[in-house]
C-alpha cells in the first residue's frame, strides 16, 4: 500500500484546528481583561478620589450656613463660561487646597453677570477675585492665583491673620 492513498487518521487534530483553539481562548481573555481593567480603574478612583467641593449658589443661603457651622465664607466672584474662572475653580478643588476649604470655609460660586449687586457692593474689579471673610465682619480678604499652592498658603495666611470674630452676646 502506498502512503499516497492513505487516508488522514481523523483523531488526530489538524494543525489548523489547534492554533483556532488557542485564538478562541486568546480572544476572550482579551475580552475579561476589557471589562477587568476597567472596572478595576473605576473601583480604584471611588476609593481615593474625594468627591468635590459643594459650590453654593445661593449667597443669603450660604452666608446663613456659615454663620449656623461657625465658617468662613470663601466667595468666588467668575463668569461661568470664563477659562480663567475654570482654572481657579480647579485651584479650589485640588487636593492641596479641598481640605482646608472643606474644613473652614463655605464656598460660594457668585456669576458675576447675574449678582452684579454683589459685584459692586464687594468692589470686585475683575474677575475672577475670591473673598473670604467672616459672615457677620466688615473686613475681607481677596485672593487672586490660579496655583494651587499659592492659593492654599493664602487661605492660611487669612486664617491666621483674621481670627474668629468675637461673638456678641445681647440681652
Amino acid at each position: 500500500m502506498s502512503t499516497q492513498n492513505q487516508e488522514p487518521n481523523n483523531n488526530k487534530p489538524i494543525n489548523g484546528a489547534t492554533s483556532d483553539a488557542n485564538n478562541s481562548n486568546s480572544q476572550s481573555k482579551i475580552k475579561w481583561l476589557f471589562i477587568a481593567i476597567p472596572l478595576a480603574i473605576i473601583f480604584f478612583l471611588i476609593l481615593t478620589d474625594s468627591p468635590p467641593l459643594t459650590w453654593h449658589t445661593d449667597y443669603e443661603q450660604a452666608m446663613e450656613l456659615a454663620k449656623e457651622q461657625d465658617k468662613t465664607v470663601l466667595i468666588l466672584f467668575t463668569i461661568p463660561e470664563a477659562n480663567q474662572g475654570k482654572l481657579m475653580v480647579r485651584a479650589c478643588e485640588s487636593d492641596s487646597v479641598i481640605g482646608i476649604i472643606k474644613e473652614n470655609f463655605v464656598p460660594i460660586i457668585c456669576n458675576g453677570r447675574k449678582y452684579k449687586k454683589l459685584v459692586k457692593e464687594y468692589n470686585i474689579t475683575s474677575m475672577p477675585t475670591i473673598v473670604l471673610k467672616w459672615p457677620n465682619d466688615e473686613k475681607d480678604f481677596r485672593v487672586k492665583t490660579f496655583r494651587a499652592d499659592r492659593l492654599a498658603k493664602r487661605l492660611q495666611d487669612f486664617l491666621n491673620e483674621f481670627p474668629r470674630p468675637v461673638k456678641r452676646v445681647t440681652n
